[in-house]
């Protein structure tokens, strides 16, 4: 439903090895197959910045789970961009499916818009339906990219309304010495110190959310 309609594509796959790995020995029968890759699942480092961009809501086995799930999709990526580079090339638009797919009908021109990633609408479990999209190479390179990109997120600035309105929450950046710091802002750039916290803190309602008692702890 895909190669027989665009014969000028290649399959990579990227899974871990478990009971039912052999079923890829159909992969013989299929044209153009550029690289398979059946590793070992290890556990994987979970250091503070997956803590805190990533949530484990939802996710059966934790960080760890999705951890592992990032590896595997941007694994893929890493091959075709290998075999990209060893073959002096590149890929105009990527494919990613699941290998529990099943397909009843061709995949269509229509499908395949510039500078977007589309994905099928449905079974959302919580989050983006993660069973098939497409995209151009520089769309789908980002989307893929779910690991390497969790310590630019990470160290991406987090920006508040400043100044607060009289019932908004307070926001103490790392540096501060309050009870607050780095819980809610990490990284972020303070834009009030000193007499500007004592004007605004004057303003904020203090029986109000996080404020209250912890306020001349926090000036």
């Amino acid at each position: 439903m895909i190669l027989k309609e665009y014969p000028n594509s290649d399959i990579f796959l990227h899974s871990p090895l478990d009971s039912n790995s052999f079923k890829f020995s159909l992969l013989k029968f299929a044209p153009n197959v550029a690289a398979i890759k059946i590793f070992h699942p290890q556990p994987l480092p979970e250091n503070e910045s997956f803590v805190r961009v990533l949530t484990a809501h939802k996710s059966p086995n934790g960080i760890q789970g999705l951890v592992q799930y990032f590896n595997l999709v941007e694994g893929c990526l890493t091959m075709i961009k290998s075999h990209q580079l060893k073959n002096n090339f590149k890929y105009d638009w990527i494919i990613r499916t699941r290998v529990d797919g099943y397909w009843n009908s061709r995949l269509g021109p229509e499908n395949f818009v510039p500078g977007q990633y589309l994905i099928p609408s449905g079974s959302r479990h919580g989050g983006l339906n993660d069973r098939f999209g497409i995209g151009d190479f520089r769309t789908s390179s980002i989307t893929l990219s779910r690991l390497s990109l969790i310590p630019k997120l990470d160290s991406a600035d987090r920006k508040y309304i400043f100044p607060t309105a009289r019932f908004g929450v307070l926001v103490a950046a790392l540096s501060s010495l309050g009870p607050l710091s780095g819980a809610k802002c990490r990284p972020c750039k303070p834009v009030c110190m000193g007499v500007c916290v004592e004007n605004v803190m004057m303003w904020i309602e203090k029986e109000w959310s996080l404020i209250g008692d912890e306020a001349d702890k926090i000036t």
